[in-house]
């Protein structure tokens, strides 16, 4: 009988870790699964559905980073973004996030930053971000957006950070996280915060950082009960850009618990039929495009900066 019980028990055990394991799987099936979705979406939608170059560029990334797990995005697709983000990075291109965004773009499809542009009229990103950073200080732009997406930017093409930037945003940090204006006075956010973690990883702050371990406590605070996350409060409906930011972060600290795959879950929930991923569950909006972006890069796996170089270019080859 002892023996018969024991015979029990080891299939029993055997078939919880096929279960565990079966589970695992399911979960990376399904997120991408919604990542070809939403590349599906990207694919039909117009162009106006993704207003500006800020926005375009940023889904350039998620489509990267799609193709980075396998799944199949038509050239003509890329160029469908490409092309107009090249014509109007002239009058883009200024301050540091922007620049930095189109930086993102450009790295994430191998192109050379330093000669990026109209033909022509090609720009050097990187020159001109650094114009819009205050030496003295170590900030760029004016935002926690410009000066994360700064590092991300500068990780992306290969140039130094400097540790005084580093510093920077460190010291700028909230009671618990940053906000949009990096005030220390003013209240912490989830996106900034989010953004900020991502940032700072990339400039190589390592995750046990208490900087960024509390900042990523404090996201996990806010979570709604879906497990998504709104800018602000718990208390707020879940938003698809917000849920995608804190996966990000989470991603890029290497975390994979129950707060990561319960924001994934929340995130999944958002998408339509069509593809297309809703920016909260009761309001579609003008958002579809942008929300659609943000989430297939998150659930991708990915995070920024998406790179396809290896090293710096030189020159001004393509």
């Amino acid at each position: 009988m002892k023996n018969l019980n024991r015979t029990h028990l080891l299939v029993a055990l055997a078939s919880i870790v096929c279960l565990l394991a079966g589970a695992a799987v399911a979960q990376a099936v399904s997120n991408k699964t919604a990542t070809s979705k939403g590349v599906t979406f990207i694919r039909k939608a117009n162009l106006s559905s993704f207003p500006g170059t800020g926005f375009r560029s940023d889904t350039i990334s998620a489509l990267a980073a799609a193709r980075k797990i396998g799944v199949s995005v038509p050239s003509k697709t890329m160029s469908k973004f490409l092309d107009p983000v090249e014509e109007e990075s002239v009058n883009y291109a200024g301050s540091a996030g922007a620049t930095a965004k189109l930086i993102l773009a450009a790295t994430a499809l191998g192109r050379n930053p330093g000669c990026f542009g109209p033909k022509n009229n090609e720009l050097n990103l990187p020159n001109i971000l650094t114009s819009d950073y205050n030496a003295k200080s170590g900030q760029f732009g004016r935002t926690s957006f410009d000066h994360a997406l700064a590092l991300l930017a500068l990780k992306a093409a290969h140039e130094p950070i400097t540790k005084k930037a580093v510093t920077f945003a460190k010291d700028r940090r909230g009671k618990y996280g940053w906000n949009f204006a990096m005030s220390k006075s003013s209240g912490d956010d989830v996106e900034s915060s989010a953004l900020m973690i991502e940032a700072l990883r990339a400039a190589g702050v390592s995750r046990k950082s208490s900087s960024l371990k509390s900042a990523y406590k404090w996201i996990t605070y806010q979570r709604n009960q879906d497990g998504g996350y709104n800018p602000d409060t718990p208390q707020g409906e879940t938003q698809a850009d917000t849920t995608a930011y804190a996966i990000r972060a989470f991603d890029a600290l290497g975390i994979v618990n129950s707060y990561s795959k319960n924001a994934k879950r929340s995130l999944r929930a958002l998408q339509q039929k069509n593809g297309g991923f809703r920016f909260s569950p009761t309001v579609k909006g003008d958002y579809l495009g942008i929300s659609t972006a943000n989430a297939t890069l998150a659930l991708s796996g990915q995070h920024y900066p998406v790179v396809a170089r290896s090293k710096k270019s030189s020159g001004c080859n393509k």
